[in-house]
């Protein structure tokens, strides 16, 4: 069946009286591709704005209880990625499996693929937060920082890994939609998640309305409010045949073959996220030794990276899309355009966030904090990351392309060269104070380059997104991704 007559079928199948939502029957290999490229970006554009927003609200409250706060939820942040990051590798290899049979027509696999993909999901994230919750005391001071912030980290990080679970179903769930063409609906689900969160958040942290006052659990224990209801949304897009995809549990087991197809094509993708992770985490200990202000500094700039990427994580989601179902439908030019259309839109939209947050670093990060100490030590920062930050949309969108192609063994590779060759022994030879270094109980040393203390780290970190975008261009002129088989 060609996806033209899938798009019959179900406009067909809608309840009777009621059109079908265009983002269930819209074909995306034909017609414009700029217009096609941002009908299927902006609802993602507006689901990175509502998680932009999520990530500075808990800035914000952050920065009220004081900096070691900061300082923890940068910490507690790497953990949860890293342990998040073995289920992030399923999303993409589903991605990849539905939108290329979306784009072949064949709506049946695409329904197959989505119902094991929940089950594999559920089952690999229970799993995880159940050993983080664990062994939490033992994840925090493993890295090294202070009694303080191992202190108020440990109910937070805890409550982050109970709340992994609905956050996988939020995830899992909307990028299926996304796969399949159907980016409005995780834009409303993340809108409701988002909002919830927001709203309920500072009634927790300080306390409002007579409610005790929590701090950053309190933070911890909105999100899944949020995250579960916006699921409600997605699975029910889902299950009742209002999407393009109709899924059900009726008579399912689980094809242990399609899960290993799925490791297979979402390793790659789990280890990149998994090794950014872990480098994140390498950093805090890097850092750690310039002390709390400094480390609350750095975590403030990781978690503001959510700012610069406004727009480009949309944009890379909808061309990695795109991308995938037109090599489906065996469009190859179609979706090498779609691309460069992608990247074009990056750098225009970078390019304007970046130098309005160059030309005020101070009005910016004021809004988190107006601690002096920590603002002296954030802005040099802010300066040399933000130009690393402007060009990792295009990392991203490539990234997306390449993912969804089936080609996920590419950017795990390059991101790795970029972090382990570039960015952390550069931060070593940067920021060169000690000449001798402790990270997990393993002892080196490295040539001191330049003396430049805590901001030689950010130099490094910038120095390697450069390198990540510089390799990423040959490769997606020559190929091979577009032949990568992903069944």
């Amino acid at each position: 069946m060609s996806l033209a007559e899938s798009d019959k079928s179900t406009a067909a199948a809608a309840p009777p009286g009621r059109a079908p939502s265009r983002y269930a029957s819209r074909s995306l290999t034909e017609g414009s591709i700029p217009k096609t490229l941002w009908f299927l970006a902006w609802p993602s554009i507006v689901s990175g704005l509502l998680q932009t927003l999520d990530n500075l609200a808990k800035l914000v409250w952050a920065g009220a209880l004081g900096f070691v706060a900061l300082a923890s939820i940068g910490v507690a942040q790497g953990w949860v990625q890293l342990f998040n990051s073995a289920r992030q590798g399923l999303d993409t290899a589903s991605r990849a499996m539905i939108a290329r049979a979306v784009g072949e027509g064949d709506i049946e696999r695409a329904n197959h693929v989505g119902v094991q993909s929940l089950i594999f999901n559920g089952t690999i994230s229970f799993s995880m937060a159940l050993i983080g919750i664990l062994f939490v005391d033992f994840l925090l001071q493993i890295l090294g920082v202070s009694g303080e912030i191992v202190e108020q980290g440990r109910t937070y990080l805890q409550l982050r890994f109970i709340s992994t679970t609905s956050f996988a179903m939020l995830w899992c769930s909307g990028n299926m939609l996304a796969a399949s063409g159907d980016t409005m609906t995780p834009m409303k689900a993340q809108m409701i998640a988002r909002i919830l969160y927001i709203v309920t958040g500072p009634f927790l942290v300080f306390g409002w309305l007579g409610l005790p006052v929590m701090g950053l659990p309190g933070a911890a224990i909105a999100a899944p409010v949020g995250q579960l209801s916006g699921s409600v949304l997605t699975f029910n897009a889902l299950f009742t045949g209002k999407s393009r995809l109709h899924l059900s549990f009726k008579g399912v087991r689980p094809d242990f073959p399609l899960y290993w197809r799925m490791i297979q094509l979402g390793a790659p993708a789990s280890w990149t996220q998994g090794e950014r992770s872990v480098s994140q985490l390498i950093l805090v200990g890097i850092v750690a030794p310039f002390g709390d202000t400094v480390l609350a500094a750095y975590s403030l700039i990781q978690r503001l990276q959510f700012f610069f990427n406004l727009g480009q994580l949309g944009l890379g989601q909808a061309a990695g899309v795109l991308a995938g179902q037109n090599l489906g439908a065996r469009k190859l030019e179609r979706a090498k355009q779609t691309t460069w259309w992608a990247l074009g839109y990056c750098c225009l939209l970078s390019g304007v966030v970046g130098a309005v947050v160059l030309a005020f670093p101070t009005l910016f990060l004021t809004i988190f904090t107006r601690e002096p100490h920590l603002l002296e030590a954030a802005i040099p920062w802010l300066r040399v990351v933000i130009f690393g930050f402007m060009v990792l949309g295009m990392a991203n969108v490539f990234t997306q392309v390449f993912n969804t192609a089936g080609d996920t063994l590419l950017p795990t590779l390059v991101s790795a060269a970029s972090v382990w060759f570039v960015q952390q022994p550069w931060a070593l030879m940067l920021s060169g104070s000690e000449p001798h270094w402790e990270l997990f109980g393993w002892q080196f040393s490295l040539p001191v380059v330049l003396d430049l203390g805590d901001i030689g780290i950010a130099w490094a970190m910038m120095l390697a997104i450069f390198v990540r975008v510089l390799i990423f261009f040959p490769y997606f002129l020559w190929g091979p991704w577009w032949k990568k088989k992903v069944y």
